[in-house]
């Protein structure tokens, strides 16, 4: 037995009686009955939802007002009444005819109506082809049209509003929820119309559409390509520490001049061979000529720094007199 929620877009202003635009909400399925708070996150999804889209498509028309009457009694008919409060940098007064119309292209863009007119794809229509909730790409084509690619290769004409709901952290954070209901197994599909023209606005909402919303819905990954920015420049360095008597791992340089250090490996073999046969034995006065590569590399909003010593171009150890002043001023820091 399916359930049947019925509600209500009513566009008003304080001047005239108030008009509807009926939406019925059908969920078909077997059991009859719906779990309540999942009602509730439907009712409380489709509010969030359809007010957003409207502010996103008519930020000057007002602003849409979302009411629940009561259920009636024996029944889970429900009408969610929608209104259009006029905004009050808006001089003129906002027709009914008008307001309709708004409420009908609001329904059209998200698709829970069919389209009335050419608007292009709606979002709905939009995740379905899209299935993993994000496009290959996106091209602006005109100040109203985008074209998405999907991974498969095809490409959706997309209307401006359509892509300012795509990218709407409110429109993806609740729209899941209103399909959610699809995915329990006794539930075969949902379906939304216009009370006065069902054959000509229903829409079926099936799993595979839910499974579409959910991958919309679901965080998106950070950028996992890695791009690197790599520069390799001469520098003289004075060595710090490292790992004495191996020839693995990273030293600590500090570059000559500054009070920055570095931590580097070493590619150089032949300085290697010198440095593991005992005949170099770094002290933090010697003094280096390298060539540096720096790499920056960069992993979504994570940057980090890589040192590598190519060639080291010179090598000077420093003098005794040297060591022993360092050593001395060492000992009276100590």
């Amino acid at each position: 037995m399916p359930n049947e929620y019925q509600i209500d877009f009513n566009p008003e202003s304080a001047d005239e009686p108030q008009q509807g635009l009926d939406l019925i909400y059908k969920i078909e399925e077997k059991t009859g009955e719906v779990d309540v708070f999942e009602l509730s996150r439907v009712l409380e999804s489709f509010g969030n939802v359809l007010r957003e889209s409207y502010r996103v498509a008519y930020p000057e028309n007002g602003e849409l007002v979302v009411r629940v009457k009561p259920f009636e009694e024996g029944s889970f008919l429900m009408d969610l009444v929608l209104s259009v409060q006029q905004n009050p940098a808006v001089l003129f007064a906002l027709a009914h005819p008008e307001a309709i119309q708004n409420a009908k292209n609001v329904l059209e863009y998200l698709g829970f109506i069919k389209k009335l007119k050419d608007t292009g794809t709606s979002l709905l229509e939009l995740l379905l082809r899209l299935k993993n909730g994000r496009p290959k790409n996106v091209a602006k084509k005109g100040p109203n049209h985008y074209e998405y690619r999907a991974n498969d290769g095809s490409v959706m004409p997309v209307n401006s509003t359509v892509h300012a709901l795509y990218n709407n952290p409110v429109i993806n954070n609740y729209t899941f929820n209103i399909v959610a209901p699809v995915e329990r197994e006794s539930v075969e599909s949902i379906r939304t119309f216009l009370k006065p023209d069902r054959e000509g606005s229903e829409v079926e909402i099936g799993k595979q559409l839910a499974d579409a919303v959910r991958a919309f819905a679901a965080p998106k990954e950070s950028n996992k390509e890695t791009e690197v920015l790599e520069d390799t420049t001469t520098k003289i360095l004075h060595p710090k520490s490292g790992n004495y008597g191996g020839t693995s791992g990273t030293w600590t340089f500090r570059i000559a001049g500054t009070k920055g250090s570095i931590k580097a490996r070493i590619a150089d073999a032949a300085f290697l061979a010198r440095y593991s046969s005992g005949s170099i034995r770094f002290f933090h006065g010697d003094t280096l000529k390298v060539l540096l590569t720096e790499r920056q590399i960069i992993e979504g909003p994570k940057i980090r720094m890589d040192y590598t010593i190519k060639e080291v171009l010179s090598y000077t150890q420093a003098s005794a007199a040297v060591q022993a002043g360092l050593m001395a001023g060492d000992a009276g820091q100590g």
